[in-house]
């Protein structure tokens, strides 16, 4: 067993008795590495060989159909299949290319009679080699460096820069090096040196052509996905394919000029382009173009009424158009197939979230007021695509004024806008989506709009009943306070008139909570600072002989105070600004009393003080048996607040309590 370590540069694959750190001491490390790289060099040996012998092999293949002048073939299948390694393998299969032209031009002008011929069989031989390892090498770099990739077959515009780089470019320079070379060394004459150049430059590019595409597109795709007998089409194609041109291609069909099987064979392809894909109409292109030069070569097939190298030739010159021409529209269908489904997903999953949205949704073109797309709610009410949406929704025969489409094109912000019609009221919205559609969607308030209406109008009548409430409770305690006022008047005694009249200003002080409640806009709080000053007010009209001598400083904020806390806060007032009238000014001419409200960090003060005489440093507040602080201190716990008193000059109460 083998584990992992990762060192510096690379992942090596260490021995599990071997211990890690011992790979960092030198020697050990040292020899996995050298054995590493002589595996590496004996593996990239093995692939040049292995390069090497298949260009060698099928170049053998192609001079057997070797045509005259200076034996040069008509059909060179190691260009296309070199192209397509190097697109697939990278650049490090070039060694190979160079060693198999070399072995097989060498092989077929080999001249060991003399020094000078053999020197003219090892010039030929580099010559090609070279030429072959430019054009190879040179056409997959222009291909990769202009499509980005190494499968240049998936757009039709990376096809094009295929067919001049590979089939055009490419054999430019191989035979070029090539025929000059044969002319060079002396088995060529210079005279044939055009033809031969024209022989050799087609054969390359047509070998470019057919075997190229198909390697590549097969080497770089799912093996399954492409299995003649998953569908019954692709396996009558097949047959179609193996049986069609062998039995067409014969010389009842081939006459002149109709040449009927080329035309059997055109449509063949055509149909596997348009239905059938990439794959089996590149391997259908590569075996008819096997089938075709084949049969030619053995005396059968078109153009048998020509000379023997003119009929291959004129042969080649149509495989190769057809070839180009069926690649081009191969990729142009697959380009478009592509886009066709890379559009169907968009679409769908644009229907998908417009049926997702729970109201009616359009996709509509600004200018002509066109429906793109809309849910099944907008199909339910006539707004389909192909329509305008002003004819299909509102059934108007010009736009609608309310459409604020317009508005958002001019200021690109997005628009809403509640628009009331015959039968319903709609909350409608328009967002803009691209530089040509917007989206419209509204949501069918109508029931709402009726539940709001119901709702407003109960909390109405709500409203109206707690401010009878309010008014009502403050009649009673202002029939309350009459009739005590009234029981005062008759009193004789002046510790229970006193008695009497604190009564009355306790309900008085309540009475005035309902009054602000009942002319107040919120039923739930009131003014404290109003509250405060009306309470204040009415206590001082009620000790006249005292109010004279004495000033009143209210120090309260406008903060909103419910009846919980407004309640309780103006009893306190109420008890703690009368004691201050009755006992804190008997032998002083004048004074001062401040009333105060502060919020502080959620926290609320309520402060009375004044600077009488002050309260008796004998006697504890909190136990006094005087029934008005008995009321504070229950009152300030209700408030579950806190109260201190201050004897330094006169007397103050604080009050502090967290508000709500």
């Amino acid at each position: 067993m083998l584990r992992l370590v990762i060192g510096w540069e690379s992942c090596l694959l260490v021995h599990p008795a071997v211990p890690a750190r011992a790979w960092f001491d030198g020697n050990v490390g040292a020899g996995v590495m050298k054995r590493m790289k002589v595996r590496s060099l004996l593996r990239s040996l093995l692939e040049t060989v292995a390069v090497a012998a298949v260009y060698y092999i099928t170049a053998r293949l192609g001079q057997l159909l070797a045509i005259s002048p200076g034996n040069v073939t008509a059909v060179w299948f190691p260009s296309g299949i070199m192209l397509a390694l190097v697109l697939l393998r990278g650049y490090r299969v070039l060694p190979g290319v160079f060693l198999g032209a070399f072995a097989g031009n060498a092989w077929a002008y080999f001249d060991a009679s003399s020094i000078s011929g053999l020197t003219a069989t090892v010039f030929c031989g580099t010559a090609n080699g070279v030429g072959n390892v430019l054009c190879t090498g040179g056409a997959a770099y222009l291909i990769q460096r202009t499509t980005g990739t190494r499968n240049p077959f998936r757009r039709s515009v990376d096809v094009a820069k295929f067919i001049l780089f590979g089939a055009l470019l490419g054999p430019t320079v191989s035979a070029t090096f090539g025929v000059t070379a044969l002319c060079m060394a002396g088995f060529l004459a210079w005279d044939a040196h055009a033809f031969a150049w024209l022989t050799w430059w087609t054969a390359e590019g047509l070998g470019v052509l057919t075997i190229t595409p198909a390697l590549v597109v097969w080497a770089t795709s799912s093996w399954r996905s492409v299995l003649p007998f998953r569908s019954l089409e692709k396996l009558v194609f097949l047959l179609l394919l193996l049986a069609g041109p062998i039995g067409l291609w014969n010389d009842r069909l081939v006459t002149r000029p109709l040449h009927l099987s080329l035309f059997v064979i055109t449509s063949l392809l055509l149909w596997g382009a348009f239905r059938l894909g990439r794959r089996l109409t590149f391997l259908a292109i590569l075996l008819v173009s096997g089938i075709a030069i084949v049969t030619n070569a053995t005396g059968r097939g078109p153009f048998l009424d020509l000379e023997r190298s003119q009929a291959l030739l004129e042969l080649q010159c149509f495989l190769a158009i057809l070839t180009g021409s069926i690649l081009v529209v191969t990729t142009v269908v697959f380009e478009h197939r592509e886009m066709y489904e890379s559009l169907q997903e968009r679409t769908d999953v644009t229907q998908t979230l417009l049926d997702s949205m729970p109201c009616v949704a359009l996709l509509i073109r600004p200018g002509t007021r066109e429906i793109v797309a809309s849910n099944k709610a907008a199909a339910d009410i006539g707004a389909v695509p192909g329509r305008c949406c002003y004819a299909s929704w509102w059934r108007r025969k010009e736009p609608c004024p309310w459409c604020q489409a317009p508005k958002l094109w001019a200021s690109g912000e997005d628009q809403h806008l509640e628009i009331e019609g015959a039968q319903a009221i709609w909350d409608a919205h328009w967002i803009r989506v691209s530089d040509d559609v917007y989206m419209h969607y509204a949501f069918n308030i109508t029931e709402r709009k009726k539940v709001e209406k119901q709702l407003s109008k109960s909390l109405r009548e709500k409203e109206v009943l707690l401010r009878e409430v309010h008014h009502r409770v403050k009649n009673n305690m202002q029939v309350i306070s009459s009739l005590l006022n009234l029981q005062a008047a008759q009193v004789k005694e002046p510790r229970f008139e006193g008695m009497v009249r604190d009564l009355q200003d306790r309900v008085r002080s309540m009475a005035l909570i309902h009054e602000k409640l009942c002319q107040s806009r919120d039923l739930a709080e009131i003014d404290f600072r109003q509250y405060a000053e009306n309470l204040t007010s009415y206590l001082l009209q009620s000790y006249e002989d005292t109010s004279g001598k004495v000033a009143l400083e209210l120090d309260v904020e406008a903060v909103p105070l419910g009846i919980d806390f407004a309640l309780p806060c103006g009893l306190i007032i109420n008890e703690l600004l009368s004691n201050a009238l009755k006992h804190g000014f008997l032998d002083r001419e004048t004074g001062s009393i401040r009333v105060g409200f502060h919020v502080h960090d959620g926290f609320r003060e309520l402060t009375v003080s004044d600077n009488g005489v002050g309260f008796p440093h004998g006697v504890d507040y909190r136990t006094t048996s005087t029934l008005g602080l008995q009321l504070v201190i229950a009152l300030v716990e209700q408030l579950e607040g806190e109260i201190e008193l201050d004897h330094d000059n006169g007397t103050a109460f604080t009050i502090t309590f967290a508000g709500s």
